[in-house]
């Protein structure tokens, strides 16, 4: 690209859908700008270093998948592990494998993986060392972050976006 050329901050950069705020479907343009500063706070909020490790568990369709897990890992230098669908089978075993340090996930996600821990009470199953759990795009229950923190021993850190919002 020519100088010229290249985009400026306030050129739409994507579309997206979405039904957040009014539960009535709606594209959302997001520019350059938006997305750079979005890509930079999450950055900056969870000090991402090119030694973390993100585990993307989310779609990249989604601001949650594309922004906080993935846009933010690459700006940081740190590494992306993008599995083809998220497996509560082979989660923790990717963790392990890659060395992930921290992954974003809905909450849905989060109990789905509390779920499986539980059917292996009595079990001396250990968790890789995360350095952090971060959920967002719906409320998480306060009683399922203490219980995630309990089970994963890593703390969750609860996120709020909107897609409109960048």
């Amino acid at each position: 690209y020519m100088v010229e050329n290249r985009p400026k901050a306030d050129d739409v950069a994507l579309i997206l859908h979405t039904s957040g705020t009014t539960s009535r479907p709606k594209r959302v343009p997001l520019t350059h700008g938006n997305i750079t500063r979005s890509t930079i706070n999450v950055m900056e909020t969870y000090k991402l270093t090119r030694q973390d490790v993100s585990l993307c568990v989310m779609p990249l369709f989604h601001v949650h998948g594309l922004v906080a897990s993935t846009l933010a890992t690459f700006l940081s230098g740190g590494t992306l592990v993008l599995p083809s669908r998220f497996d509560p089978l082979a989660f923790w075993s990717q963790v392990r494998a890659y060395g992930v340090t921290w992954y974003s996930a809905v909450p849905t996600i989060h109990q789905m993986l509390l779920m499986r821990a539980k059917g292996r009470s009595g079990s001396s199953q250990s968790y890789p060392q995360l350095r952090f759990i971060r959920s967002c795009s719906a409320a998480l229950p306060s009683a399922t972050m203490l219980e995630m923190e309990e089970t994963f021993g890593a703390p969750v850190l609860e996120a709020y976006g909107m897609t409109e919002a960048a």
